[in-house]
């Protein structure tokens, strides 16, 4: 995941950064908002699951229309969640922290072409949010 957090930082590095306009998200500032701005956002407890669910089905939606960089930074926008999972995975396996890593983005990469992003919230999406929505599920 070393590779992909290296390639994330070049994607979101000035003059051009990978960005996604606020403008249209409830929650966001009114401007271009680079990708690792994004995700810090959206990891800070005061982000309304609304605004994380909407930016995540946009970031999604370029990742499969666009493919290449988009796909990038939306597997580095996921990069913190990732490291948890594989972490968490390389407690109870006895592989290759590397080999788990792989498999977890894998596995990530693998969802990002299957999510149906026309439903309520997000997979993953935190407690307490959307209460009565379904879930987007693979397909």
């Amino acid at each position: 995941m070393a590779t992909l957090r290296d390639c994330f930082a070049l994607l979101v590095t000035d003059p051009n950064p990978l960005a996604l306009d606020g403008a249209p998200v409830p929650g966001l500032p009114d401007r271009l908002v680079a990708l690792d701005e994004l995700r810090d956002r959206l990891l800070a407890r005061s982000c309304p699951q609304t605004t994380s669910d909407t930016v995540w089905k946009a970031v999604i939606r370029r990742s499969r229309a666009r493919g290449g960089a988009w796909t990038v930074g939306a597997a580095g926008m996921a990069l913190p969640a990732l490291r948890a999972v594989a972490s968490r995975l390389g407690e109870h396996i006895n592989l290759d922290p590397a080999d788990v890593q792989a498999e977890v983005l894998t596995g990530f990469l693998a969802a990002r072409t299957k999510l149906l992003l026309h439903c309520g919230r997000m997979p993953g999406a935190r407690a307490g949010g959307h209460q009565g929505t379904t879930p987007c599920r693979l397909t």
